[in-house]
């Protein structure tokens, strides 16, 4: 491990074999065999539940091979033979139990679809888990004083509520969620009560997920618990468990009754063990899940609640509750693919882009929770009981401390910068204290408990806390997004106190985020609660909490990413996370309020210019889509106005140092030049293939022009630049606009910039109708004419060539002409190309002029036949078609895709042509159908007159022959007419 830094799983049997001579019924070596576990671990699974990896997950390009790329599982159910076996020991299936956690986990990687190691860790857990319950049930009280009975019994439960927790392990670590939840979290509910407080975590890590996907089983199975918790918690004043309790009586003052403590019976069998802070974690985000589902008696869940985030003493516990107040979904390891990156990469960086599903779910949840915790705003906050008061307010009483966050005496000077002491300052003024502290009621309470640990001399707790603002921020713009008449937003927003208390936490995230002593990632949050806090969309007389230049001015210092050199003299960018994160919740802001996508697209541009190089293209798309799916015209502008202000922008500060800067300076800017370089191209590529789906041109859909523009095209003489210009600005003023940028951008750009500028005139050109084809074929042609040139020179030196009479002459001179051509050709080429995206106009115009010759002959031809299909030749119409089908397929391989069921190249006419049906043949075949139907109506009348004859002949031979059969007189005739006549 210390030299190469991970093991290959080729040392697997090795492994093994040493493991089979080191672990012997009794002179084993458990601190050598703990070692060779480990070692069997991390060979087999690929660095899950902490183990380091030897290469970094996050920008790693591939996995390394696993385990189970490299064996077959009969060669792997060795590794985790134990766990199946009744006579291993319990370290022995603990080992075991690990082994299977991480092959599985290891085996979701390399193979998703392939679910045998995660098959068997289920059914391990659940057979485990099964007989533990039935061990707990048929268990029997102790009577008597045999002490070798008591201590069998003592093993026994020891050895049952430790394979529990080995079981919930490695489930949690080796299984996808969607089995946790719905095949381990039934069985999970019998370990809430364990003894062992890891267990109990374990147990309400899985139920939690049970409450986020069956909320109603949640509720049966541990309604009863949660009240008796609760009953603790009013009898002790605490939920941390019965040696608490003992303290507290033990401290009670002279005179003062101690309180009772709970039985042990009722505290290990009919309440929940939350002596673990985590345990109480995943109690509040069960809750939280359960209340907000409104399934079932949610009461002491909302109770619970309440205590969690009011009275618990531990910070991550109180600061979860609050976020579950405030409707926060469960986390999710990943809940959105990340784009262009591994797996392993996916499932620890934060997604990219919005699930707009989920978002949908995720807004009506926020807005019900900030109205329900509204609702009971005014209600009474939890206070602990006398006899917990009076015992904190003793001298020997403990003081209250955060042990999550507590750091030692020697690191407390290190840790208590600057930033920290500044932000505790804010919360020492006069007027929060008197705000926070003049009322008793549960909103009060919350924004207390979150000021308090804004307030904490501790990195960790603020940053925390700034997670729990942002999610309170988020449920309340969610709810006023919600709301449609004013009434409804004045009710959302609340009443003075509440609005007041808002605006001290407003105050808090401002400080946070202009503050560069703050890590990046806890800045990137206060940002987020301010994009959150912020009314959208903007009214008058409104400034916004956080403007585009804001933005830009903190993303660019702060970041942690560059040297000491770099940072003191010029910048110092946000790394690429919580740059990601930050647009994640410009996304989300923007599904939520469509109608403000000019300030939210404006922060997106400022991020961009921040660092270009630390934000993703695909984001950006995102962004710019969801404005191009909206209903209204002026959220597809704003959309179409910021790709245009990306692939105009300037230089941003970042990328021109000044000409004397350091060598390290000078790189980060280069650096920072081209990834912007690629922004403006990507921007450009984005016009190019949503810019006719913005503005809703299309040459298959046509759009009338004005009538009076109609008329004066018609009485003019000729088509000027002018009248044409007229006719697009009339017809489709934004698509002018964004030909006349494009333009702009193809003459004035990097070289990259404009040939993506190039296609993009392409691509709207061949896409649109006219007038705007032909004043895109305009610009193209004027930009590159050396296109053109090449095609004429090239149809001039395929013509014949006079034969000389001084051939010997000419060989002579062959050299020096060779030159002369040569440089010529070259001077030709850079004047007919100053631009140099001929490569890319040459193909376009080329096709373009091919769909202008069509549409000519088409007309000529129709002026010859007319427009009936019948006129024309059968092998004319034949050529027709071949013809609009090469040319859309043309189109699609050097310019654009194209649909080709809608597209007709050569215009509406050619494609009643190809399509339409011959009206004359129709007609023959209509007149032939009805003459068929007339005759055959005559034959079947014939056939019934000859019949009657036929019947009345037959009678009159009955009479003269009698006995003699009736002969039929029509051989043709069927035995359905025989037998009707």
């Amino acid at each position: 491990m210390t030299l190469f830094g991970g093991l290959p799983p080729s040392v697997l049997p090795m492994l093994v074999a040493v493991r089979m001579k080191v672990d012997m019924p009794k002179t084993a070596d458990r601190k050598l065999l703990r070692v060779v576990n480990y070692l069997i671990q991390l060979a087999a699974g690929e660095g899950s539940a902490g183990t380091v990896v030897p290469f970094s997950t996050l920008t790693g390009s591939s996995m390394p091979v696993c385990a189970t790329d490299t064996f077959e599982y009969e060669a792997l159910e060795t590794l985790w033979a134990d766990v199946k076996s009744e006579s291993a020991t319990h370290y022995q299936r603990a080992a075991g139990f690990r082994t299977l956690a991480a092959l599985s986990k290891s085996s979701l990687t390399s193979d998703p679809d392939d679910l045998t190691l995660v098959s068997a860790l289920m059914a391990a857990v659940a057979t485990t888990l099964d007989r533990c319950e039935v061990a707990k049930r048929r268990k029997l009280p102790f009577i008597g004083t045999n002490k070798k009975t008591r201590e069998l019994d003592r093993r026994q439960a020891l050895e049952r509520v430790a394979a529990q927790r080995v079981a919930l392990a490695a489930a949690r670590v080796g299984l996808p969620g969607f089995v946790l939840s719905s095949k381990i979290a039934p069985r999970a509910f019998g370990g809430v009560n364990s003894p062992d407080s890891l267990c109990a975590r374990h147990a309400m890590a899985v139920a939690a997920l049970a409450a986020r996907d069956m909320p109603g089983m949640y509720v049966d199975q541990l309604a009863q618990l949660v009240t008796n918790s609760l009953e603790i918690y009013r009898t002790t004043g605490s939920l941390t468990g019965a040696e608490l309790a003992a303290e507290i009586a033990a401290a009670a003052q002279p005179g003062v009754p101690a309180p009772l403590r709970p039985t042990k019976e009722l505290y290990q069998e009919k309440s929940l063990n939350l002596t673990d802070a985590w345990a109480r974690v995943y109690l509040a985000r069960g809750c939280g899940a359960v209340v907000h589902s409104g399934v079932g008696n949610v009461g002491p869940f909302w109770e619970m609640l309440i205590v969690l985030a009011c009275s618990d003493k531990s910070t991550i516990v109180a600061l979860e509750a609050i976020k579950a107040l405030a409707g926060a979904s469960y986390p999710t390891t990943a809940a959105v693919a990340t784009l262009g990156s591994n797996t392993v990469a996916a499932a620890r960086r934060p997604p990219l882009l919005p699930d707009e599903n989920a978002e949908v779910d995720a807004r009506v949840k926020f807005s019900m929770a900030w109205q329900l915790l509204l609702a009971h705003a005014e209600d009474d906050a939890p206070g602990a009981p006398q006899a917990a008061v009076a015992a904190q307010a003793a001298p020997s009483a403990p003081a209250a401390s955060n042990r999550q966050f507590t750091i030692s005496r020697s690191q407390r000077a290190s840790q208590e910068s600057a930033a920290l002491r500044r932000l505790a300052s804010l919360g020492h003024s006069a007027g929060s204290i008197n705000m926070c502290g003049s009322s008793n009621t549960l909103f009060s309470a919350i924004v207390s408990r979150l000021l308090l640990c804004l307030s904490q001399m501790s990195h960790a707790a603020s940053c925390s806390a700034t997670r729990a603002v942002a999610v309170l921020a988020e449920s309340r713009a969610h709810a006023i997004a919600a709301a449609r008449t004013p009434a409804d937003r004045a009710a959302v927003m609340g009443d003075l106190e509440v609005q007041q208390l808002m605006g001290l936490l407003e105050e808090r995230m401002l400080a946070i985020a202009s503050d560069t002593g703050f890590s990046a990632h806890q800045r990137e949050k206060a940002l987020e609660a301010l994009l959150w806090f912020t009314q959208l969309p903007l009214r008058k007389g409104y400034d916004p909490l956080l403007s585009s230049q804001q933005a830009l001015q903190w993303m660019s210092l702060g970041g942690g990413t560059v040297s000491h050199v770099v940072r003191a003299v010029f910048a110092d960018p946000w790394p690429e996370d919580p740059m990601a994160a930050f647009m994640l919740a410009i996304g989300r802001r923007l599904l939520s309020v469509p109608s403000a996508a000019g300030y939210l697209l404006g922060c997106a541009s400022a991020v961009v210019s921040a660092a270009p190089s630390r934000v993703r293209q695909e984001q950006l798309h995102a962004l710019w889509d969801v404005c191009l799916r909206a209903n209204n015209a002026s959220i597809k502008l704003a959309g179409l106005q910021a790709a245009l202000a990306v692939m105009s922008a300037p230089t941003p500060a970042i990328a021109a140092p000044p000409s004397a800067a350091a060598p390290e300076v000078k790189a980060l800017a280069s650096r920072e030049e081209a990834a912007m370089v690629a922004h403006a191209r990507s921007a450009a590529w984005w016009l190019g293939e949503n810019g006719n789906f913005g503005v809703g041109e299309y040459a298959w859909q046509p759009q009338p022009l004005p009538a009076e523009l109609v008329q004066q095209l018609e009485t003019a003489d000729s088509c000027s630049q002018g009248r044409m210009a007229t006719a697009a600005v009339a017809a489709n003023p934004v698509l002018c606009m964004l030909i006349a940028r494009l333009q702009r951008v193809m003459l004035t750009g990097l070289w990259e910039v404009r040939i993506a500028a190039a296609q993009a005139l392409a691509k709207i050109a061949v896409r649109s109708g006219e007038p705007f084809r032909v004043q895109c074929y305009c610009i193209l042609a004027a930009a590159a004419p050396g296109s053109i040139l090449h095609r004429n020179h090239s149809n001039d030196s395929t013509s014949p060539r006079p034969n000389g009479s001084n051939s010997n002459a000419a060989s002579q001179g062959g050299a020096a002409l060779m030159q002369a051509a040569t440089a010529a050709a070259s001077v030709d080429s850079a004047a007919a190309d100053p631009l140099g995206v001929a490569a890319v106009v040459g193909p376009a115009l080329e096709v373009l002029d091919h769909v202008y010759a069509g549409e000519l002959v088409v007309e000529q031809l129709l002026h010859k036949y007319g427009p009936k299909r019948s006129a024309w030749p059968k092998k004319l119409l034949k050529t027709l078609e071949k013809r609009n089908a090469a040319l859309v397929g043309a189109i699609c391989e050097r310019v654009c895709y194209v649909p080709k069921e809608h597209f007709w190249p050569l215009g509406n006419a050619a494609k009643e042509l190809i399509t339409g049906k011959d009206e004359d043949s129709e007609a023959r075949k209509k007149k032939k159908k009805q003459q068929k139907g007339t005759d055959e109506a005559a034959e079947i009348a014939a056939d019934v007159t000859a019949a009657d004859t036929a019947t009345a002949g037959g009678s009159a031979a009955d009479v003269e022959d009698e006995g003699q059969p009736v002969r039929r007189r029509y051989a043709g005739s069927s035995d359905e007419e025989e037998s009707t006549t």
